[in-house]
């Protein structure tokens, strides 16, 4: 295991390399159930602010050739930016729980509510995240500090930069080796974005998982089918 500022490479005696970039609110601990065909870069550092630099760093550092990048959410957003910057070391891409972008009024809203109670705001959030409620409560007690550990000048930052940034459907079809995974029942990003930005994207592999909301690798449904989806790798 090595570990810089940044990130922690953690070798699973694995051929392959993936980066798991996690969403809004949370850290790399929201994998911790992910069982997947690869070595893992875990995320320490989750500010946006020059993502794309440490993430390039640490792969040249471990020299890695490529990595594979798997992206939840806001780290989604991260890995695509990340994957059109520098195609040449990216094998292989895995969005979850993406859309196009969030409105301002959506941000403003969230940060309001932040501002005036932010534990029970968060708590709210990641309750929201789930379809099956019986996964939240098994995930209880990481919700739990999340909500509050959480930094609220590192909340406000990544609330920034999700009122910045816009997944392009026309910059994403030059992204290689892409999978989507969402959520049917997601109510942060709704499953209709998506398969509409999967119509134009005809190379992409679109995965859609019943009964899961926002967290689909945390709920029942995405358990019982991880033979047949990239849980396991592929």
């Amino acid at each position: 295991m090595s570990v810089n500022l940044s990130f922690k490479f953690l070798d699973r005696g694995r051929k392959e390399v993936l980066a798991l970039l996690p969403g809004w609110a949370t850290d790399y601990k929201i994998f911790q159930g992910l069982e997947m065909d690869f070595n893992y870069l875990l995320t320490l550092e989750t500010s946006p602010e020059n993502f794309e630099k440490r993430l390039l760093r640490i792969i040249d550092e471990q020299r890695i050739e490529k990595v594979s990048l798997f992206g939840w959410s806001l780290g989604g957003f991260l890995a695509y930016e990340f994957a059109l910057r520098y195609p040449q070391r990216v094998s292989k891409v895995i969005l979850v729980s993406v859309r196009r972008g969030y409105s301002r009024e959506e941000i403003e809203r969230i940060k309001e509510n932040l501002l005036t109670e932010k534990e029970r705001s968060l708590y709210r959030f990641y309750f929201n995240c789930f379809f099956d409620k019986r996964a939240f409560y098994l995930n209880h007690s990481l919700f739990k500090r999340y909500s509050e550990q959480m930094d609220l000048s590192l909340l406000l930052k990544g609330l920034d930069y999700l009122s910045r940034v816009q997944m392009e459907v026309e910059r994403l079809r030059k992204v290689r080796n892409l999978t989507i995974i969402h959520g049917e029942q997601d109510r942060i990003a709704p499953v209709k974005e998506v398969r509409e930005m999967k119509s134009s994207l005809p190379s992409a592999e679109l995965i859609i998982i019943k009964k899961a909301g926002h967290i689909p690798f945390l709920e029942g449904e995405a358990e019982a089918s991880r033979d047949k989806l990239l849980w396991k790798g592929r």
